[in-house]
């Protein structure tokens, strides 16, 4: 879609997933993402260079504006698309479990180590620092990150910045895009 749209797109591989090697981790995402950005700002001219984040991305996303603005350096743009906010939303399970599925019986195990140890990912603490325009996508019937804690969450931006650099973009629960599906949006387009 974005491509069709005449945007350029990099999309980097969480680390242990596709050509990428290692391990997820909280600081590790984040590092990643801050040398992404400078590798893609480095060679995008005077193009505008914007991060979208996406569910567990969102977290990365607003780690790595923090992380950047303490460099001086602030996103031309953040979209965040199902974002969810670990201060207004308990996790039940560590968000890199998923990480652990492809080996047999390796969740009980990690699950005993996790045990306090779970990612943190402020993104509500991130976006009251945040300096960049944000928007958020969520939709209604998102089933993982109900629509409450993504219009909270968009009120603690746009009471850190303003209406006019914050906005909040919904879609409607009958149209069946849950916390995955708001690319197949025909609006979707005219809205970017």
């Amino acid at each position: 879609l974005l491509s069709a749209l005449g945007y350029h797109v990099v999309v980097p591989d969480y680390r242990g997933f596709g050509d990428s090697t290692g391990e997820p981790t909280e600081p590790g995402l984040t590092t990643d993402a801050v040398h992404v950005y400078k590798w893609v700002k480095a060679r995008s001219g005077d193009s505008l260079v914007v991060i979208w984040g996406h569910s567990l991305g969102t977290g990365v996303s607003s780690n790595t504006a923090v992380k950047l603005l303490e460099e001086g350096i602030v996103f031309d743009g953040v979209i965040l698309e199902g974002a969810f906010n670990t201060d207004q939303q308990h996790l039940p399970y560590n968000m890199f479990s998923w990480y652990y599925w492809k080996f047999p019986g390796i969740m009980r195990l990690f699950s005993l180590l996790w045990e306090g140890k779970m990612p943190v990912f402020p993104t509500e603490h991130n976006l009251k620092k945040m300096k960049s325009p944000i928007v958020f996508f969520h939709a209604e019937d998102d089933h993982l990150v109900p629509i409450e804690i993504a219009r909270r969450t968009y009120e603690v931006a746009a009471k850190a910045q303003s209406k006019d650099r914050v906005k909040l973009v919904t879609f409607d629960g009958s149209l069946g895009y849950l916390h995955n599906g708001l690319y197949r949006d025909p609006k979707l387009p005219g809205i970017l």
